[in-house]
């Protein structure tokens, strides 16, 4: 019998949501488990009877097009045959619960939720189980569809591409602290501030144009909200140079601000998790269940902190002692959870859920 050690990846682009999801974590397989597990990145059905004899599972990445319909029901339809299992993956919310608008029109980048969700009932139908980033997003896709078959799979990022020894203490305050914003341009789009809503604008516009940061983001232009203050913009690189990106800028703070509505509470805690991949401190949007919820207390920012309180969680956050508990917070965050790719509770945790009993072939 042909040992069933193949697992094949359906990603249809090369955004950062597919490396943080499984281009890492497949090229990780791929040199270190001595050929035992063996990833594949395709980018069609595969039809080989002898390859699928071999499969364990297929997992497509956010089947939300009737073409992720197509390529599901062809697997389905030959997994008796060869016995192997199929999942879908989703890292966000694509569509619209409940019947109420939940994708914030902010969010440049958001189709048509409704369809979405229509789309998405149907694709998923009979898969073998649907795999998530976080837990809110599980339980919303549970209300929402009804799927008992939903497993988390939290994102992790990879160590060796931040570098292996991110700061772990600074000796001294930090006076002048280098923020970061690396986040997507889907949390705001022209007239609206979107997730910078609250006290981020006005501190940041302050504190950039008096000195009291040194400001950094990536685009091609500064957001519209920033334009006329003081900063560093740096170009957009491919999703697999990030990693290296930001570790060069060296940030001291890695900015994550959301508003708070269900849409953001589904999100994953990625940004912390990038924060302390490269010993940055984050400071980010503290709702009830946001996905920073876990951070160190000093990190979080309320729905009703002004601009003046803004500033003071800063300063208050760049002391010494403050700033060092913040780091290793984070770090005991990303090794007791598993957090970064290349760990073992990582590694066994994605297996396990793709590969199940299969996972015996790699002990």
């Amino acid at each position: 019998m042909a040992k069933k050690n193949i697992i094949i990846f359906h990603v249809t682009d090369r955004g950062a949501c597919s490396w943080v999801r499984f281009r890492f974590m497949a090229g990780l397989l791929e040199t270190n488990v001595g050929g035992e597990v063996v990833p594949v990145i395709s980018p069609y059905e595969v039809t080989e009877p002898e390859v699928l004899k071999r499969v364990a599972a297929i997992v497509v990445a956010r089947p939300s097009l009737p073409l992720h319909g197509e390529l599901l029901e062809h697997y389905k339809a030959r997994r008796a045959e060869f016995g192997y299992k199929v999942f879908a993956d989703y890292d966000d919310l694509l569509c619209d619960i409940g019947g109420e608008k939940t994708i914030p029109d902010y969010n440049i980048f958001s189709l048509d939720p409704r369809e979405i969700g229509k789309v998405m009932e149907k694709n998923c139908s009979g898969l073998d189980g649907v795999t998530v980033a976080s837990p809110f997003l599980k339980r919303t896709l549970e209300r929402r569809f009804g799927w008992g078959n939903i497993l988390v799979v939290p994102n992790t990022v990879p160590r060796f591409s931040y570098g292996m020894a991110p700061r772990r203490a600074v000796a001294e305050d930090i006076r002048k602290p280098r923020v970061l914003y690396a986040g997507s341009t889907s949390h705001f789009k022209p007239g609206f501030v979107g997730d910078f809503e609250g006290p981020w604008v006005p501190w940041l516009r302050k504190a950039a144009a008096e000195g009291a940061v040194e400001l950094h983001c990536f685009g091609y232009k500064a957001p519209f909200f920033l334009e006329g203050v003081p900063l560093a913009l740096h170009e957009f690189v491919p999703a697999v140079a990030f990693p290296q990106a930001v570790a060069a800028i060296r940030p001291d703070i890695y900015l994550a601000p959301l508003k708070e509505n269900d849409f953001n509470r589904c999100k994953s805690d990625l940004k912390l998790l990038e924060a302390a991949a490269v010993g940055a401190a984050l400071l980010g949007s503290g709702f009830k269940d946001s996905p920073y919820k876990d951070a160190h207390p000093l990190s979080l920012v309320g729905n009703d902190t002004t601009p003046e309180q803004l500033s003071e969680i800063v300063e208050r956050m760049c002391r010494k002692d403050n700033f060092n508990a913040i780091l290793a917070h984070q770090r005991w965050y990303m090794d007791e959870g598993g957090r970064f790719t290349e760990s073992n509770a990582s590694v066994l945790r994605f297996l396990q859920t793709y590969m199940g009993d299969s996972v015996g072939c790699i002990s």
